[in-house]
């Protein structure tokens, strides 16, 4: 026979860890993580500072949980090869960019914060700086140049493939700064259509950049 009290009771807890969470995600974000104790935690929460205890051993692991959602996540922003072929097939070039930029960047309030989470403890805390380096830098940067491959094989551009190195470097960097203007103007810190306007003037630069034009690959020999 199905126990509903022990049923109620592991749902409200899984909402209880869900919300210690969350509410710490934006805490974080919001002051630094040294500067958030978990009896904040807590009253954010509206619990006691004990029941925080009941989910996560200490602060350092309610980061840690954190970084682990984030990682699992982030992944899912970026299109499948399959995805990305199908985009660029049946899109002109700037609209595939576009799709790409867009699907980069879903609204996930929680992801967002954990980001900027990442982006302000880089120069405290080693797993920030590791997940910096590798999830937010080098996986984009290997992500937008298969994009950048894909799109040259398909419309002809005849670009080098250094170029196209170089190119997805530039604007990995770029958007990474973008989105985090991006994710400050969705908290109501910045104009948002400031920071859109950017974002589509840089990607209208990037799909300049990609045409295919005489000197281009020159630059970069």
């Amino acid at each position: 026979m199905i126990d509903k009290k022990h049923i109620t009771k592991r749902k409200n807890g899984l909402q209880t860890k869900d919300n210690i969470l969350k509410e710490s995600a934006l805490l974080f974000s919001k002051f630094g993580y040294n500067s958030v104790t978990v009896r904040k935690i807590a009253y954010a929460c509206r619990i006691k500072e004990s029941s925080i205890y009941n989910h996560f051993k200490s602060k350092e692991d309610i980061l840690s949980e954190l970084f682990m959602i984030f990682e699992k996540t982030f992944s899912s922003t970026r299109l499948s090869s399959s995805e990305l072929e199908e985009v660029i097939i049946e899109n002109s070039l700037e609209h595939a960019l576009r799709v790409v930029v867009a699907r980069n960047d879903q609204d996930n309030s929680m992801i967002d914060n954990i980001a900027t989470i990442i982006f302000i403890e880089r120069f405290n805390h080693e797993k920030a700086a590791e997940l910096y380096t590798r999830v937010l830098i080098n996986q984009q940067i290997t992500y937008f140049e298969d994009v950048f491959l894909l799109i040259n094989n398909k419309y002809g551009l005849k670009h080098e493939t250094t170029y196209l190195h170089h190119l997805a470097i530039n604007f990995s960097y770029a958007f990474m700064a973008l989105s985090h203007e991006y994710a400050m103007a969705k908290n109501n810190m910045i104009n948002k259509e400031h920071v859109i306007r950017k974002m589509m003037n840089a990607l209208q630069f990037y799909v300049t950049l990609l045409q295919p034009k005489g000197d281009l690959n020159d630059a970069t020999k």
